[in-house]
């Protein structure tokens, strides 16, 4: 059984496989850094440690973030990279096994940099489980 943890962007649900996250972040303060690509929303200091963080609305070609009180920065990690996804908010974690997982058609990710491990229903909304892997080579952007 997988665990993912949900959280909103835009008003969209989706989620992460839990084992990348490391942990759920309150707002801190991000320095901006020029000629980034636009879903680039900059550094913060966690802990003494410099992590780069990404819009997740501009993410994913939304309107950029406007931080509120539940605004959270979801902090995923994979072999020694780290980065920051701000979302509009998170929702929990939940257990997913692996017929609960459905295959994402292939016309949905044809031209996108998201991509999706597949979707899932949770109550009456369609999940999509992000793949990690475009997130934290984004933080390359950053360089």
């Amino acid at each position: 059984m997988q665990k993912a943890v949900l959280f909103d962007v835009d008003g969209q649900t989706y989620g992460f496989d839990i084992s990348f996250v490391e942990s759920i972040e309150r707002q801190h303060a991000v320095t901006r850094l020029p000629g980034t690509a636009d879903f680039v929303r900059g550094l913060m200091n966690l802990r003494g440690v410099i992590v780069p963080v990404l819009d997740g609305r501009r993410f994913f070609d939304r309107s950029p973030f406007q931080p509120e009180q539940q605004t959270r920065t979801i902090i995923l990690e994979r072999d020694g990279v780290r980065v920051g996804f701000m979302a509009d908010g998170t929702r929990n974690v939940i257990d997913i096994s692996p017929d609960m997982v459905q295959p994402v058609p292939a016309d949905v990710e044809e031209n996108s940099k998201i991509k999706l491990e597949g979707v899932i229903y949770v109550d009456t909304r369609v999940v999509g489980l992000l793949d990690v892997s475009p997130v934290l080579d984004s933080s390359m952007a950053v360089n």
